[in-house]
């Protein structure tokens, strides 16, 4: 009886950790320079590590709705100032890497011309 009280939680903890790691399926494509560069992006959050980052939630070219993120100048006044940055650094972009899954989410790259990190897209 004691054996049938301890599997129940065990059994309700299962249940619930294979619900909460349910895997999004494999997008099609990561959306397209092109896309991004259309639409750009509309916000912008600061954090404290590293500054300025410009955000946009979109489409864009595809079926899934996406987060999208591009680095900012350290040398950023306000908000404003950040998304004009942002949308001046989206015309750098020129290689897109992905979609890559990992923790529970894709994630797609995006390189300027010298192949460095310049933003990045996320499917969660």
């Amino acid at each position: 009886m004691k054996c049938k009280f301890l599997l129940l939680p065990l059994t309700l903890f299962l249940a619930q950790s294979a619900l909460a790691t349910t895997v999004l399926p494999q997008p099609k494509a990561c959306p397209s320079i092109t896309a991004i560069k259309t639409i750009g992006v509309n916000k912008a959050q600061y954090y404290a590590i590293d500054g300025w980052v410009g955000t946009n939630v979109n489409h864009y070219d595809t079926q899934e709705e996406w987060s999208f993120y591009i680095f900012v100048p350290r040398q950023t006044n306000d908000e404003n100032d950040a998304i004009a940055k942002g949308n001046a650094n989206i015309a750098l972009l020129s290689a897109v890497h992905g979609p890559d899954g990992k923790d529970n989410e894709w994630r797609c790259y995006y390189l300027n011309e010298q192949q460095k990190p310049l933003g990045m897209a996320i499917l969660r």
